[in-house]
């Protein structure tokens, strides 16, 4: 995927880690129509994703550093993050149609 650069107007490329398609491709999977995922085992089935608390923070936080999530808010189940691209409303099935479909927006 492509980011530009604003300062320079570069592209630059954005690849995700195995851990980090992983954890995209779970978070697509359980995205309903508020968009919003919250990074907590409450939350996220750290389990079937053979990760620790540690391990899905750290790769929660790459995703959103890569700008694949934002912060939106705060509840009582903690920070809530949204799509930077919404996949609901675009319709998103996996991870490589979500990079494809935010490099073209």
């Amino acid at each position: 995927m492509k980011k530009t650069n604003n300062l320079k107007g570069e592209s630059i490329m954005i690849t995700l880690t195995e851990k980090e398609t992983l954890l995209a491709q779970h978070l697509i999977d359980t995205t309903d129509d508020s968009e919003a995922h919250i990074c907590s085992e409450d939350w996220i089935d750290i389990k079937s994703l053979g990760f620790d608390v540690k391990t899905l923070k750290g790769v929660f936080g790459s995703l959103v550093q890569k700008d694949l999530l934002h912060y939106t808010d705060t509840n009582e189940n903690g920070e809530i993050y949204r799509w930077t691209h919404p996949v609901c409303e675009n319709d998103i099935k996996d991870v490589n149609e979500l990079l494809t479909k935010k490099e073209r927006a």
